[in-house]
């Protein structure tokens, strides 16, 4: 399988309340080769933690940039292994995408007992980090998706309390 697999797109139309009801433009790019199953279970976890979003998707990303970056990357150089998603922080302090899923870490770390599992996992931390740019914000919550260090539990288990969707909590 090509290590780089298409783009896929998710335009976020969100409801009323939450960013001011602009649409966000997601653009998944998988640099690990992620199997179609995990990917699959990714999509659909990110629509559940996104309840009140309409989703759709969309081919063409590359060139569109007010495009929100998630990248599903292998292990990187200098980060160490119990990292498992990173968003960039500049110097102004605005938090600026791609979201960063380390795919090998996520998996090591989550023990994910399959391929839905493993999608499952990716997207609760791609959906952390994804909150942290829409919340303009580093900070983290004691409990939730929002936690500083989720559980391997946290990340596979199939189903969690609506604290774990990102509803009414988008708003800058």
């Amino acid at each position: 399988m090509h290590r780089v697999l298409s783009q896929v797109v998710i335009l976020a139309a969100l409801l009323p309340g939450a960013l001011s009801a602009t649409s966000l433009r997601l653009c998944l790019e998988d640099r690990a080769g992620v199997s179609v199953a995990a990917r699959a279970e990714f999509l659909v976890e990110l629509i559940r933690l996104l309840p009140e979003a309409k989703l759709s998707s969309d081919e063409d990303c590359a060139d569109d940039e007010s495009a929100v970056r998630i990248a599903l990357a292998k292990n990187l150089a200098g980060h160490p292994a119990d990292v498992l998603g990173a968003i960039r922080i500049q110097p102004d302090g605005r938090v600026a995408p791609p979201a960063l899923v380390f795919v090998d870490a996520v998996a090591a770390y989550s023990k994910a007992p399959g391929e839905r599992a493993l999608g499952r996992a990716l997207a609760r931390v791609a959906g952390h980090e994804l909150m942290h740019y829409l919340q303009q914000a580093a900070d983290h919550a004691e409990h939730g998706l929002m936690q500083d260090r989720l559980s391997a539990q946290d990340l596979t288990r199939v189903s969690h309390s609506p604290s774990w969707r990102m509803a009414g909590r988008l708003a800058r």
